[in-house]
C-alpha cells in the first residue's frame, strides 16, 4: 500500500534529527514543533506514480519524491541553507533502504530542485526532491 510508503519517508526524515522543525502535509504541530515567523524549518510533500503490475496477481512497481522544502531566513546568502539540505541528502544515499510496517523502498537518487527567494512568504527556500522505488502488494 502506498500510504505505507509515505509514512516510511517521513518517519525516516524526522530521524534523520537535521535539528530543525518539521512540518507535513495538513498537520497541525506540536508546540514545540511549530516554528515561530521566521524560523528555519523544513515542510514535507510526498508524490507518488501509479502502480504499474509487476506480476498478474499480487504486486506491483512504483516511484515517487519526497520533496521537502527548507525555509530559511532571507539575507545572509544561500549557502548555509544549501549546506542544510546537502546534510538531508547525505542521510539519504542511493541504495539506502527504507521501511514501514512491512514496507520496503529503495533510494534511487536525490536533487537540489530550487533555491530562491519566496517573496510571498517573506523567506529564502530551498526545495529538495528525494527520489524512491518499491515493490508493493496490489
Amino acid at each position: 500500500m502506498t500510504v505505507k510508503l509515505d509514512q516510511a519517508l517521513i518517519a525516516a526524515f524526522r530521524d534523520g534529527a537535521f535539528g530543525l522543525p518539521v512540518i507535513y502535509d495538513n498537520e497541525d504541530a506540536t508546540d514545540s514543533e511549530q516554528p515561530e515567523p521566521g524560523e528555519k524549518h523544513f515542510e514535507l510533500t510526498t508524490f507518488s506514480n501509479p502502480v504499474e503490475p509487476l506480476t498478474l496477481a499480487h504486486s506491483g512497481d512504483t516511484t515517487g519524491v519526497l520533496q521537502f522544502t527548507l525555509a530559511w531566513p532571507s539575507g545572509g546568502g544561500a549557502m548555509p541553507a544549501k549546506l542544510k539540505a546537502q546534510e538531508v541528502f547525505d542521510a539519504f544515499p542511493a541504495g539506502r533502504r527504507v521501511s514501514h510496517d512491512g514496507q520496503t523502498l529503495v533510494i534511487r537518487g536525490h536533487h537540489l530542485f530550487k533555491a530562491a527567494p519566496n517573496n510571498e512568504k517573506g523567506r529564502f527556500e530551498v526545495v529538495g526532491r528525494i527520489n524512491y522505488a518499491a515493490i508493493v502488494s496490489r
